[in-house]
């Protein structure tokens, strides 16, 4: 089971971009708008490229 927690010792940090790193996420961003996911309400900027292959969606008996 996976669970999200804050960072051991609220190590959170401020990082640092380069210019055309932050143009690239700010335009990702504006393209994408990115919506709360409707099974916990956390909004992500990246999505992901779904399943791979197909494998969950396929029914079968797993050993």
């Amino acid at each position: 089971m996976f669970e999200r927690c804050p960072p051991k010792d609220g190590s959170r940090r401020t990082v640092d971009t380069p210019g055309f790193l932050s143009a690239l996420l700010a335009e990702h961003i504006t393209r994408t708008r990115p919506t709360p996911c409707a099974c916990h309400g956390r909004t992500y900027t990246f999505r992901g490229h779904g399943l791979a292959n197909g494998a969950a969606r396929t029914p079968r008996r797993r050993s």
